[in-house]
């Protein structure tokens, strides 16, 4: 008789553990890495998870680049919030799309279609140096975190470049003074001879900008050669010159 009470015992004792067990156990949702390393020139990698037990999916900066502009989607492509602190609940997609405003040159995305999986795809990262950031993933009770650096894109090589004439303004007679002789022959003694060649150093400059300060800092080393226009009678003319 004691045997069988002391087995009763075990088996309540047993019971509630097993009862205590089952309200604070939380699987765990481990991502399949920890640390990424993107190719700025588009790249894009998919992260797998034990368990689809986390609810909320969070962008870190790694330096306080404040002013990026995120962009959060809900499932059905509906847009959730803007220009600020990303946070995505369920599934859905953080896009950070600076790449499209002034100065801005990172495009990513960060998308959860699945509950088990985080999908970061690159566009393009135009720093000269790496752009870092951390993703984050957790529920009530933990947090995992992902660390992702998009490496820099290559640089913007011209194709071709056109413009049209009719938008610019130009003057033929600006003067620039370069250098000067003075000759003094007053002299009956002798006669100072002196050889002046007015065009010699003559030139035309022509100059590229942008209103961007960030515009040309894009482009690779290399120097294109660009069609410049001539002045033919007083009038701009393309006459096949480059510069």
């Amino acid at each position: 008789m004691k045997t069988l009470l002391h087995i009763v015992v075990y088996i309540f004792i047993l019971m509630g553990l097993s009862g205590c067990n089952s309200d604070v156990f939380v699987e765990d949702f481990q991502p399949s890495v920890s640390d990424v390393t993107l190719e700025g020139n588009g790249d894009s990698v998919t992260i797998r998870f034990k368990s689809s037990n986390w609810d909320l999916l969070r962008v870190y900066d790694y330096y306080d680049n404040s002013s990026l502009y995120y962009s959060v989607y809900d499932k059905d492509g509906n847009i959730v919030s803007q220009n600020q602190s990303p946070v995505l609940e369920g599934l859905g997609k953080i896009v950070c799309d600076d790449i499209i405003y002034k100065d801005k040159m990172v495009d990513f995305a960060i998308e959860r279609t699945h509950p088990r999986e985080v999908k970061i795809t690159v566009n393009e990262n135009m720093y000269s140096s790496l752009f870092q950031f951390c993703v984050t993933v957790s529920n009530e009770y933990e947090t995992k975190k992902i660390y992702v650096s998009i490496t820099p894109s290559d640089r913007y090589i011209f194709d071709r470049i056109t413009y049209s004439l009719d938008a610019y303004s130009y003057t033929d007679k600006q003067i620039e003074e370069r250098k000067s002789i003075v000759v003094n022959n007053r002299g009956d003694e002798s006669i100072v001879t002196n050889y002046i060649f007015p065009f010699k150093d003559e030139h035309r400059q022509i100059q590229f900008t942008s209103n961007n300060p960030e515009a040309f800092n894009l482009l690779a080393d290399s120097k294109p050669e660009v069609e410049i226009p001539g002045i033919v009678d007083g009038h701009l003319v393309m006459n096949g010159e480059l510069a």
